[in-house]
This record gives C-alpha cells, structure tokens and sequence, in this order.
C-alpha cells in the first residue's frame, strides 16, 4: 500500500543520493546516447523553439540527473544562432529527487556557459543568456501546474 510506496521512494532518494558519481561516470556517459531522440520526442525541436516567436518556450528534465539532457539542449539551442534577445525567453528547468545531482548539473551547466562566454567573448559578441532553474522533486508527482512547459523530457 502507501506505506510500502513512501518505504520505496525513501530508499530510492537514499541510493541515487550515494550513487550518483557512479551514476554520472559509468551509466550516464551510454544514457547520452538517447538525447537527441528524448528531446526530438519531447518536443524541443529547433522549429518549436524558432516559432515561439518572441513567447517564452519552456523544457522541463524530469529526473535530470547529472544534466546531461539540459546541455544537450543548451548547445542545440545555441546552435541555433538566434538574435541575442531570443535566447532569454528561453527557459530550461531540471527537476530530481536528491540535491547532489542537482548540484552536480547545475556544475556542468556553468561550466559549458563559462565556455561558452568565453567563444563570445572571443567572437566580439554579445553574450547569451539563459534562464535555467533546478528543482528538487519527484517525477511521481510533478511540482508544476498542467501546461507549464511546451517540452518535457
């Protein structure tokens, strides 16, 4: 019943918070394989992101463990090569259950953005911005209202 539901994730939350650098070197390296097929699937294509036409487009990583999904989105919207102002109504989100692959993803991530400050700043443009945020939470029960996001991943 419940009791035996809440003893599951408590021991779930308890095995990804000690696993997680076995996690990120050994397991999630293979996992990488599947993103662009998880991201084309879940909706974050280079033509929705181009056609939101000025309105915020909104990805959410269910369970982003050490980011891997949200870079790739990252460099795929970057890729892109919108005009500056876009990339602010660009909004990306990772949710997971334990703060350590949160800490972990939010790592990785500024450090592709230092990097890719630092191409800017070398190419004489204008830096970019993104608006990224992280959330501890469960994918069993998603801490959002209905349609807050156009893609889900």
């Amino acid at each position: 019943g419940e009791a035996n539901e809440h003893r599951f994730f408590e021991m779930e939350q308890r095995n990804w918070e000690q696993g997680f650098e076995a996690y990120d070197e050994g397991f999630g390296p293979l996992t990488c394989q599947t993103i662009p097929t998880l991201l084309s699937d879940g909706g974050f294509l280079p033509a929705n992101v181009i056609e939101s036409d000025g309105r915020q487009f909104k990805l959410l990583d269910v369970a982003t463990g050490p980011g891997f999904v949200l870079t790739a989105a990252i460099d795929a919207a970057i890729k892109l090569d919108l005009p500056e102002e876009s990339y602010s109504n660009l909004n990306f989100t990772g949710l997971d259950i334990t703060q350590n692959f949160l800490q972990m993803a939010k790592q990785r991530i500024n450090a592709q953005l230092q990097e890719q400050q630092q191409q800017q700043q070398r190419q004489h443009k204008q830096e970019i911005q993104f608006n990224i945020d992280f959330v501890e939470g469960s994918a069993e029960s998603l801490p959002f209202n209905d349609g807050s996001f156009d893609s889900i991943a």
